[in-house]
Parts: C-alpha cells; structure tokens; sequence
C-alpha cells in the first residue's frame, strides 16, 4: 500500500515538472525581453516578487486540472501576433498563475498568485508614464481641497508661486508595494477573488489617502510654512506606509477558501495543444504599426541665446528612438535633441539611460528655464562625476516638463523634446 502510495507520489510529480516545463518552453520569446528590460537600467528588479511562489508548489496533488491553465495559454497564442511585449508577459504571468493555482488545488485562477506573478513583471516605467500624471493630478487635486488652496494639474498655487507634485510623490511604488503584501496575505490565507478585490481596493484607497497627506508635508516644506529637516517629506511617506501595512496584515481575514482534492485529472489534451500553439505563434508574423510621416524642419542653430554646435549620435540612440536625434554643444553644456511626430511609448527620460550607464540618478525639484517655463530636474552620479540636468517637451500647443504630463496633455504634434546636460558630456 506505501509502495503504491509513494509510486503515484512520485508520478504525479514527474507528471506536473513535465507539464511546468513545457509551460515554461512555451514562453521562449519573452526571456530575452525581460532580461533586458530589468537589465537597461530603467526598471528595478521587482522580479524578487516571484520568490514568494517557491513556497506555494509543496507537495504534488491529487488533481491537477490544466483547463484554466489551457485557456490562458490559448490567450496567449491568439494575442501575441497584435499584443504589445508587455501584455503578452502579462499573459503568460495569468498563465502560469493558473498552473500554480492547479497544483495548489484551488478553483479557476488562484486571485493572489496571478497578482504576484503580474506585479513582477518590469512595467513600473510603463506605469509611470501613463499613470504618473493622472495619478500625481488626482492626489494634488485632493490635497488642495484639504489645504484650501487651488490646484493647476499637478501642482498647488499659493501666494503666486507653485508647488510642484513631481513624479516621484505619484505614490506608485508605495501603491506597487502595498498591493504585493495584500497579494502575498492572500496566497498565504487562500483568500477568494471576493476577498482579495476587496483587500485590494481598501489598500489602494488608504495608499492614496497616505499619498495627499505626504504631498501636503511637501507643500508645507516648499511654502516654507513649517521648517522641517530634508528627511521630513519621505520620512511622513514611510509613516504612512507603515501605518496602513500594519493595519492590513492586522485585520485581514484568514482562509477563506477550503481545499477539497479530488482524484481526478482533467485538461491535459488541451493543455499540450495550447502548449504547442503558444510556442509557435511568436513565429506568426506582425502587422507593422503606420508611423505618420512629418517633415523635420531641421536642427536648431541656437539654444538659449548661444549658438549649437552638433555632435555625434550613437547608433543605439537612433534606432531606439521612432524620430530624429541629435546631441549638440554650447560651448559650456550638452544639449539633446529629440523631434517626434507620433506620441510614442519609446519617448523616455535621459534619467533611465543614465542609470543603464550606471549612474546614480536623484530626482530634484523642478527648475525655471531661461523664460519663466518650469523644467524638470535631476543629478546623475558615478563615482566623482556629478551631472545635472534639466528636460521638458515643446509642441505647438504648449510645454511640459515630464513625459507622462507631456502624454495626458499634448494635443497634435509634433514634438521637441530637450535634455540640457550642466559638466561632462554622458
């Protein structure tokens, strides 16, 4: 009777490392992405988020019931010829978590794993370009009504000047970390999807009121209400966090989800089909996306009343960037320049090519340019080189001094956008 016992054990498990591996085969294409997104300095290695799920394989189950992880991998094979890499990867990551939910023997989508394996994918960038501003907009808005002043986008007005909410007061990474400890409370307690959107939204809420209490700390500091050291804005942001990571692994529920195994073995036709359609259809080919063509009008002669001398553009650069590039001289600073026609997801900050040439990259408040126009700023180090630099995007219909404000805002281009670089040439 052992015998029999631990020979079905050890099929079993032979049966879901097959199966696991497989999965995995089928996502050949996206390693190489996502190696080389955590590697070009722009993302940081949330991957770490992952090392949870070792704990969740244990031992092999009674069942393993591969038709939800067959759909998703269907999905997947459909959606890859027309997704972008990210929401392929996304994809895959509700794949997998299907699989890890089989073996753990939960009903469909276990709703904690698929959300650690998704927030472990690379896309905090992407985020902050499309959700920065939003974000930093909506908090200011409500900050303002606290503090009984008037909010312009993402900034507060007071006596005739401007508080800034800059890009790292969105409250994404607090909001990025907070979710990861609801998700992995509710792997660890098997939560239902029920529990697990409720938990989700209440720590979004109480992450975002954290969010307005740390940019009113900002405004009393700017405004020079309160004289305060320099630690005292992040120091009410680690408070607040704290406070509401506390209170949630203090009152969440426990398990809400009982585990009835059953001898049973469904999907796995469908699942080998799924498998081998996912692992060929990155071999489909693409349709190419239309770029609109715009006439470039040529480089400028001058900048800031001094005239430019050009300099030589790297052929990274170049084909990275869906537009014109050129790197100039003034003699005393650097300039960038970028000419685009099309809103575009490659249009990044010099901040995250900087940090992929490992440089220590801190953001610093915003700066007035020249003509009165607010300029985002940063300083980049690596070992006794220091750098400053300022950056803001040009249209026909305004200036912004952010991308992500520069995307909810612009109207038609094109574009000009322009990175002054203070010391060495990067």
């Amino acid at each position: 009777m052992r015998l029999a016992l631990a020979n079905r054990v050890c099929l079993l498990r032979g049966q879901g490392a097959l199966c696991l591996a497989l999965l995995l085969a089928a996502f050949w294409p996206l390693y190489g992405w996502y190696a080389g997104r955590l590697g070009d300095g722009s993302e940081e290695p949330w991957a770490l988020a992952l090392l949870p799920l070792v704990a969740c394989l244990g031992r092999p189950p009674e069942r393993l019931d591969l038709r939800w992880t067959a759909g998703m991998l269907s999905l997947y094979a459909l959606a890859y010829p027309f997704a972008p890499s990210l929401v392929r990867a996304g994809l895959a990551a509700l794949a997998l978590a299907a699989f890890l939910s089989a073996w753990r023997q939960a009903r469909g989508i276990d709703p904690g794993l698929a959300g650690l394996l998704v927030l472990s994918l690379p896309a905090l960038t992407t985020l902050s370009f499309y959700l920065g501003y939003p974000l930093r907009a909506f908090c200011a808005s409500l900050a303002a009504l606290l503090l009984g002043v008037e909010a312009e986008g993402a900034a507060l007005r007071f006596e005739g000047g401007l508080v800034s909410v800059d890009a790292p007061c969105s409250g994404l990474r607090m909001l990025w970390v907070g979710l990861l400890l609801v998700f992995l409370l509710g792997v660890l307690r098997r939560w239902s999807l029920r529990t697990t959107l409720l938990w989700t939204g209440l720590t979004a809420l109480l992450l975002l009121a954290g969010n307005v209490v740390r940019i009113g700390s900002l405004f009393f500091l700017e405004t020079g209400l309160v004289q305060a050291p320099g630690w005292f804005h992040e120091g009410v942001g680690v408070v607040v966090f704290a406070g509401v990571a506390l209170a949630v692994a203090r009152w969440a529920p426990g398990a809400c989800v009982v585990v009835r195994p059953q001898a049973l073995e469904r999907g796995g036709g469908a699942f080998l089909l799924a498998a081998c359609l996912a692992a060929l259809a990155p071999l489909a080919p693409s349709p190419a996306p239309a770029v609109p063509a715009v006439d470039f009008p040529g480089w400028w002669k001058s900048f800031e009343g001094r005239p430019l001398r050009q300099l030589t553009v790297s052929e990274q650069e170049q084909r990275f960037f869906p537009g014109h590039v050129g790197r100039f001289s003034d003699g005393r600073r650097e300039i960038v320049l970028r000419f685009f026609g099309e809103r575009t997801r490659k249009l990044h900050s010099s901040a995250d090519c900087l940090r992929g040439l490992g440089y220590q990259v801190t953001p610093l408040p915003l700066v007035r340019g020249p003509e009165g126009e607010l300029w985002s700023s940063f300083e980049a180090t690596r070992g006794s080189e220091r750098l400053r630099l300022r950056e803001r995007i040009f249209g026909p219909e305004g200036s912004w001094p952010d991308i992500s404000q520069w995307y909810w805002n612009a109207g038609d281009g094109p574009w000009w956008a322009v990175t002054v670089c203070e010391g060495k040439a990067y």
